[in-house]
């Protein structure tokens, strides 16, 4: 059995509607950021949250806090508009896939980082049979979402998504990569 490591970026070009809808939000960013010390809604809560983290696992970020709170939003943001527009992938530049055409068993492992939702479509579009792996929460929470996802665009290859937290899951991780099924994990939670 081989082993290797594959990088794939994408890398998606904005049109006038996408970046019209970036910058109204991040205009709203902005007057969020503003108000953060007297709001109320919680995003004072997530600001505390993400400078904890911030301070723990990259000291080395030269910015302000508050900067690099408003970078995350913006990120956030942005996969937001890519995830929720089907012709963002057409639009992008996927760079390092050669190995999709082959019949090998991949088990990807990625983070929530910029479109991370993209990755998904990316391997319904190459017909790529996969497996979602996500925690009990996401799984309770959002697995008539990517039902309705599935059925909606008529996707041709096999597509499920497993409770990471299933007492059998290690079972039904070895049956889905014996069927010849890829597996997708976000490794920084939700997996």
């Amino acid at each position: 059995r081989k082993h290797y490591y594959s990088n794939f970026k994408l890398f998606i070009m904005g049109n006038y509607q996408h970046v019209r809808l970036l910058e109204e939000s991040k205009k709203n960013i902005d007057k969020l950021i503003s108000n953060i010390a007297t709001d109320e809604s919680g995003d004072i809560r997530n600001y505390y949250l993400i400078k904890a983290a911030k301070k723990r696992f990259l000291a080395h970020k030269k910015c302000s806090d508050i900067d690099f709170y408003r970078d995350l939003l913006i990120y956030r943001s942005m996969a937001s508009l890519d995830q929720n527009d089907p012709k963002r992938l057409d639009e992008a530049d996927v760079i390092g896939l050669s190995f999709l055409t082959q019949n090998d068993i991949n088990i990807f492992c990625t983070f929530h980082i910029g479109s991370y939702r993209l990755i998904a479509q990316l391997l319904v579009r190459n017909k790529i049979n996969f497996s979602l792996v996500v925690d009990n929460a996401t799984y309770t929470s959002q697995l008539a979402f990517f039902e309705e996802g599935y059925k909606k665009n008529k996707i041709s290859s096999t597509f499920s998504v497993l409770n990471a937290e299933d007492p059998s899951i290690g079972i039904k991780l070895i049956k889905e990569l014996r069927r010849g099924n890829c597996l997708l994990f976000y490794i920084d939670g939700n997996s």
